[in-house]
């Protein structure tokens, strides 16, 4: 016989070079009964790991004596004592055993069930589950591969997003984003999944999914879709379900665009085949973002592909992205003294000329007004303000002595703006910014 349902869960569970535990349980019964089926517990000492399965003959025919089925158990049980207990609903028989896992191993155990209600002779083994052999409904979720019995066959699907329960998460809208836990490549399909939302730059939207990353330091983000079997589109917001909160697309770090048009939007990618998009998004904040896969129409397998560059702020290129209406958080402390004030609006005195200093940029995709202030910032420092081009003179600079400095600039236009908070005479420490724009 042979437990169908434990074999492919546990096989597509272990992923090990090794191989797993092969359990070979050989059930052995007295008597006249044939039960329908065998209901199968296992059990794992000091792993909270539980797994129930039914064990039945192809076609409904009767369960015989001496019949065996396998489990193949994740490897990461090697070592550790696995308990199997056997029942036969609608019968008395029972019976338990215990083994040890070993990787890659074959472990043999044969389990006696007692207890039958009427005596009569063996009637020899019979193989419960060859090919082509059924389950009963259910299903669970073990080390992202699902397993569900599906029109009484097994079905097996590998969570791009880990489990959910007893299946895997869909990231099928802002309910349930799928959790992008740091840089890598996340498969998954979104065939079946609802058109919920439609970014900036899409001609058409079709069945998306939506994923969840949360930054811990500031860091420049890339996504694309290389590899996809379908034309993607991928779009960036702050707020998962506000379709104004896609941030402006352009920004200094390598890759980026370098132009103030459009929002973190992108369809086809100059630089990629095939319909796959990419977006480079700058020097992000801490904070959670939520990229969208969105189709043209009923979606399919994707590949997302993340990559994930913490930046130093100490450079131009290596710039914090400023969010408007945001307080961030940074520091002088520990970088170098690479820019000081320049320029008429030169805030005079060192000009940060002897003091380490962090730098910042926004984008602009319209003409508006700006005002930044360091509110919560301590220490003694200046505050200026460059426009594309990083090296140039300022275009305003306030210098506070006595914490902190605010700047409003009037009727800025389009583009990408560089902030600098640079200390005075020596001077460095923790920083606090804000950002508004009208």
């Amino acid at each position: 016989m042979r437990a169908s349902a434990w074999h492919l869960a546990a096989l597509l569970a272990a992923g090990c070079d090794a191989g797993p535990t092969a359990l070979d349980v050989t059930v052995t019964f007295s008597g006249a009964a044939q039960p329908a089926r065998l209901a199968v517990t296992l059990r794992v000492d000091r792993a909270p790991l539980r797994m129930d399965v039914s064990v039945v003959a192809p076609d409904g025919r009767p369960l015989h004596s001496g019949g065996n089925f396998v489990v193949l158990l994740p490897d990461t049980l090697d070592g550790q004592k696995v308990t199997v207990q056997i029942t036969a609903p609608g019968t008395a028989l029972a019976g338990a055993g215990t083994v040890v896992a070993v990787r890659g191993r074959k472990v043999d155990l044969v389990i006696a069930l007692d207890g039958a209600r009427d005596g009569g002779v063996d009637l020899g083994g019979a193989d419960l589950a060859g090919d082509g052999g059924r389950c009963e409904p259910g299903g669970w979720c073990i080390e992202n591969v699902q397993t569900a019995c599906e029109a009484g066959q097994l079905r097996t699907r590998a969570c791009g997003f880990g489990c959910s329960g007893t299946t895997c998460l869909l990231p099928d809208g802002c309910g349930s984003p799928g959790d992008i836990r740091g840089p890598g490549t996340y498969r998954d399909s979104s065939l079946g999944f609802g058109n919920s939302a439609r970014g900036s730059c899409a001609p058409t939207s079709g069945a998306d999914a939506v994923t969840r990353i949360t930054l811990k330091d500031w860091s420049t983000v890339t996504f694309d879709t290389m590899g996809s079997a379908f034309d993607t589109v991928l779009f960036t917001r702050t707020e998962c379900a506000n379709a104004m909160s896609e941030l402006a697309l352009a920004g200094p770090c390598q890759g980026a665009l370098t132009t103030a048009v459009g929002t973190t939007c992108n369809d086809d990618s100059p630089t990629l085949m095939g319909g796959a998009s990419r977006l480079v998004v700058c020097g992000l904040p801490p904070g959670t973002y939520y990229t969208w896969i969105d189709s043209k129409s009923d979606g399919g397998t994707y590949q997302l592909n993340v990559t994930v560059t913490p930046v130093s702020l100490n450079a131009c290129d290596d710039a914090g992205r400023l969010l408007a209406g945001s307080t961030l958080e940074a520091t002088t402390s520990g970088h170098a003294n690479n820019y000081s004030s320049s320029g008429k609006a030169s805030c005079g005195l060192d000009a940060g000329s002897t003091s380490p200093d962090a730098v910042f940029y926004f984008v602009l995709t319209a003409t508006k007004d700006v005002t930044i202030s360091t509110k919560g910032t301590t220490f003694r420092h200046s505050l200026y303000v460059r426009s594309d081009a990083c090296g140039g003179t300022d275009l305003a600079c306030d210098i506070a002595i006595n914490p902190p400095a605010m700047l409003t600039l009037k009727k800025l236009t389009p583009g990408i703006y560089f902030v600098f908070v640079d200390g005075v005479a020596g001077d460095r420490g923790a920083i606090a910014i804000t950002m508004t724009e009208k």
